[in-house]
């Protein structure tokens, strides 16, 4: 089945929230810290990616489950249809810089965890999870070693750090969760999901897919 990705306007509310999240553990709130998991359960909702109609000649792109959000698309204003998944050197980043927000502001919450607060643990899987997924955006299929050293070597600073602090009962979980996502960057190579990317005249649109079939009718709609 094609359906409709990510949106820029999913990153941005996942970002917000967050930094609002953060600012809840800060003052210790649990009403924000709930407030925010309702907010995010309401986002992905809202923002969730629906199957993609196919006409003669146009698409449309369809979100959301409360209130539909669409984009028809005409194959006059497609310039070009990338299969990411399977395109060597296709870099996400390139095409839709806003991905980098939340996998950055995970990252950027784990540091400050780190610095700032007592919850050293917490911050350990803020930092791996928002790595992981900063590899996915920014290297490519035929960099697949560097997205794995890349997380590797976060993974050992990890543990080097997690030692030099004694919290030594994480040390195997910190270890364990590397070794999975290494191991799932080494068998579906740095962009695990199947993504198309659509690049038109006005904005780049993320698309998942099924199989061989969906790209055949996608481009059968267009007319390619």
């Amino acid at each position: 089945m094609l359906r409709s990705g990510i949106t820029k306007e999913l990153q941005i509310a996942l970002s917000v929230e967050l930094v609002l999240f953060t600012v809840g553990v800060y003052y210790l709130s649990e009403v924000m810290i709930w407030l925010v998991f309702l907010a995010l359960a309401l986002t992905l909702f809202v923002f969730a990616g629906k199957k993609v109609e196919l006409e003669p000649g146009r698409i449309i792109l369809k979100w959301g489950y409360l209130r539909e959000l669409k984009k028809v698309i005409t194959a006059e204003d497609v310039v070009d249809v990338i299969g990411a998944s399977r395109a060597r050197h296709v870099i996400l980043a390139k095409y839709m810089p806003w991905l980098l927000l939340v996998p950055l502001g995970m990252i950027i919450v784990g540091v400050w965890i780190l610095l700032f607060t007592s919850y050293k643990f917490a911050a350990f899987g803020w930092l791996l999870f928002g790595v992981f997924q900063l590899a996915g955006h920014v290297f490519s299929k035929a960099e697949k070693n560097k997205a794995l050293v890349f997380v590797l070597l976060v993974t050992a600073f990890i543990v080097v750090y997690a030692y030099s602090i004694r919290l030594r009962m994480a040390l195997f979980q910190i270890t364990l969760i590397g070794g999975i996502m290494a191991g799932v960057i080494w068998y579906e190579g740095a962009i695990g999901s199947n993504y198309l990317i659509l690049v038109t005249k006005d904005g780049n649109y993320l698309l998942t897919y099924s199989d061989e079939n969906d790209i055949k009718s996608l481009l059968a709609a267009l007319g390619g």
